[in-house]
């Protein structure tokens, strides 16, 4: 995967991956303007894309045979890279998955439909426990580069999210040499903000609680002029007195992520950081339309590209998978056997599972495996573990976070959110200390990569199982602290946030039945049961929606904003002001419902058609 020789520096001791989402619209008609939008979710699944659905609540998700996943978000359509471990050639790496998502969109659009770029959101895995601090801080040091790096001159800011285990940058969609770039700065800036290297100047900055997700919006305004008017000229407070401008504290915070990056970084994409802070490649904000970088034949080569595979009579497919796990399904003759795989382990058990040398202690474990241990919590995907069933849904993943509520979402700009309502108030976070490393979660366990399973059927677990030695998975990281406040206003250097350990981790998700649909003609109206174990309020966000050409009825509610009601219902009469037709027997819509208590991942539950019935439970 290098991408020529590395830059010089110390070696860091602990990998981390990165990653990289982009968003699309997709429009009927050749521009925004003249165009109608299509929401992706009615597309996904009937453009033929190959693969699986593995997500264990997405269902709109596709893991190709490349290992890029491609889905709906929403009415977006959203292509996602497999994980690249950071070394050189990784920031390389996601501009070529970038390009590959865009070739593998555009090969299945039909014609007339036209994709239209929206947002780009680049992740860092941390090793802190205090992530919420490490956002703040990097609001206020190397946030304006960034910005500068991926916003054009119309685009609104960026967001600053602690997602699970993660750094999230959400910005303006770029690619190519572009992505290459900002990928690599961010990667630097993420770990000098961890070992408290020598810090960029602090600048003052008034930061927004997040809408959707927790996590910290940035304003262009954010830090007194507007940045990507001004540009490099733009003039910034720093918080200890003075100014500088933006151009001074690009450059300041490129030489501080040059330093942490070392050797995790290759010639190459050092080179391309260093031409966009000198001014050979133009910003975004300068000239949005310049772009470097051409077709990607084949896409970077990853293990999620080889998870399905078979040997003689013996076969493994993935059955469910994040980029944190995957949980295959082994048969052989007539047994069958889940082995959950941690992604710390995933290259060392496909290598000897491809070299034959797993086939006996795999062929035994589905004879061994009891039926009543199942694969079903977060916890154990972080283990190497045979069960005898899964239950896929929300409790496989990590515990997330909700923003502050809803906006309104752009259907322009895919990934941004347009007029808040109510405006949030825009705080200052407190000042970045003297260095001092943040705290680390605990050091993945050690792994030789040349682990043996041995079948030891007196250690079994559940009556049936193997012993997994020298391997061993992770263990059960701290959680991401939350503020009691969203930010400390206060600008004295000896305040620091408080902490609380976060509900999202104690609090029990609801519980949601399937949705119920009763047709009265000729109203049809959708019915789901939910609770919270923990007594907190329910809000429901109904999407009602039909195929292509067949949209038509009265709906309530009439947007997909999130409310009360547990309750939608769709009048699909001939006469006005339903205008339907009855050609056929159910009429070609989709109702879902997604579910949440404000705290875990929302509970979504699918319908299908206008008659009478009950939908399934995922």
């Amino acid at each position: 995967m290098g991408a020529g020789a590395p830059a010089s520096g110390p070696p860091t001791t602990r990998p981390r991956r990165l990653g990289v989402e982009h968003e699309y619209a997709v429009f009927q008609g050749d521009s925004v303007r003249a165009g109608r939008q299509v929401d992706f979710r009615t597309l996904v699944h009937r453009l033929g894309f190959a693969g699986r659905v593995l997500h264990p609540t997405n269902v709109d998700a596709i893991l190709t045979p490349s290992g890029l996943a491609v889905m709906a978000d929403g009415l977006v359509a959203e292509t996602a890279c497999p994980p690249e471990v950071l070394a050189p050639g990784a920031s390389s790496a996601l501009a070529t998955w970038g390009a590959w998502g865009r070739q593998v969109l555009d090969a299945h659009l039909p014609a007339g439909l036209h994709l239209f770029p929206g947002s780009t959101h680049v992740s860092v895995e941390t090793h802190t426990s205090r992530a919420d601090q490490l956002c703040l801080w990097f609001a206020q040091t190397f946030a304006p580069a960034l910005m500068l790096m991926m916003d054009r001159a119309d685009s609104p800011g960026v967001l600053v999210r602690p997602r699970p285990y993660r750094f999230e940058l959400g910005g303006e969609f770029i690619a190519g040499e572009r992505l290459q770039a900002a990928a690599t700065f961010l990667a630097g800036a993420v770990i000098a903000l961890e070992e408290a290297r020598a810090l960029p100047p602090a600048i003052e900055v008034a930061v927004e609680p997040a809408r959707r997700r927790f996590g910290w919006y940035v304003d262009r305004t954010a830090f007194g002029p507007d940045l990507y008017a001004d540009g490099r000229a733009a003039v910034l407070n720093v918080r200890s007195g003075g100014t500088t401008t933006a151009q001074a504290q690009l450059e300041s915070c490129w030489a501080v992520a040059r330093d942490a990056l070392g050797a995790l970084a290759s010639i190459e994409e050092i080179a391309a950081v260093d031409r966009l802070v000198r001014g050979e490649t133009p910003l975004p904000c300068e000239d949005a339309d310049w772009h470097r970088g051409g077709p990607v034949v084949t896409p970077p080569s990853n293990l999620f590209g080889r998870l399905e595979q078979r040997r003689a009579d013996l076969r493994i497919e993935p059955a469910s998978s994040t980029w944190d796990y995957v949980a295959f399904a082994i048969t052989h003759g007539d047994h069958a056997a889940i082995l959950n795989v941690p992604y710390p382990h995933l290259a060392a058990f496909l290598e000897r599972f491809e070299a034959g040398e797993l086939d006996d202690v795999l062929a035994d474990a589905t004879h061994e495996a009891s039926p009543t241990r199942v694969l079903e919590t977060y916890a154990q995907t972080g283990e190497i573990g045979v069960f005898g069933s899964i239950s896929v849904g929300d409790a496989l993943l990590p515990r997330d976070r909700m923003g502050v509520g809803p906006g309104v979402v752009s259907t322009t700009r895919p990934g941004k959110i347009e007029a808040p309502l109510p405006p949030p108030p825009r705080v200052q976070p407190p000042p970045p200390p003297p260095p001092s490393a943040l705290p680390a979660l605990p050091a993945r366990r050690g792994f030789p990569w040349t682990w043996l399973l041995v079948p030891v059927v007196a250690l079994a677990l559940g009556g049936g199982g193997f012993l997994f030695i020298g391997g061993g998975g992770d263990p059960e990281p701290t959680a991401t602290p939350t503020p009691t406040t969203a930010v400390d206003v206060t600008s004295t250097p000896t305040v620091v946030l408080t902490e609380t350990p976060t509900s999202a981790v104690s609090v029990a998700p609801p519980v949601v039945g399937p949705i119920v649909a009763e047709l009265v003609v000729p109203v049809t109206t959708y019915r789901v049961e939910a609770s919270s174990p923990d007594g907190l309020t329910l809000t429901y966000r109904w999407f009602l929606e039909a195929d292509p050409g067949e949209e038509c009825g009265t709906k309530s509610p009439s947007s997909s904003e999130p409310g009360d009601s547990s309750v939608a219902t769709w009048s699909h009469a001939n006469e006005p002001p339903d205008s339907c037709h009855h050609d056929a027997g159910d009429h070609s819509f989709t109702v879902r419902v997604e579910v949440s208590d404000g705290v875990n991942q929302p509970v979504l539950r699918t319908y299908r058609g206008s008659n009478s019935g009950t939908g399934p439970m995922e």
